[in-house]
């Protein structure tokens, strides 16, 4: 087994079912599987992955890749989240959630963005 996941939301429209998406992940040798943002289904997938032998690796932990951490404005909104998506994942066993710096922002310094975001996680 190689220790390697597959975001399955990467795959857009799939032409096979996700549990036959898993199940040929599981046969290909892959451990686990990611999603971006957890749904209504979120129980029901991480049930379907363990039932093939994977595991739920990770997925984002906060709303919007676009407006992360290195927008200090943002930090309380992505702190209620990433708390709200740490519980979520200790009760489905996920080791990992994704956290993002943010694009860049206009008039903010590469050391700027880094001191916001270093920060954002800093302060939770």
């Amino acid at each position: 087994m190689i220790n390697q996941s597959l975001c399955y939301p990467m795959f857009g429209e799939l032409p096979v079912s996700l549990e036959e998406l898993f199940a040929r992940g599981a046969q290909m040798g892959y451990a686990a599987v990611e999603c971006w943002a957890p749904g209504e289904d979120f129980a029901q997938t991480v049930a379907l992955a363990k039932s093939h032998g994977l595991r739920m690796a990770s997925f984002s932990g906060h709303n919007s890749l676009e407006n992360g951490l290195n927008n200090p404005f943002e930090h309380e909104r992505i702190e209620r989240e990433l708390r709200a998506s740490i519980d979520l994942a200790a009760r489905h066993d996920v080791p990992g959630i994704i956290v993002f710096s943010g694009n860049v922002r206009s008039g903010q310094s590469e050391t700027d963005a880094i001191a916001a975001t270093a920060a954002g996680l800093w302060n939770y």
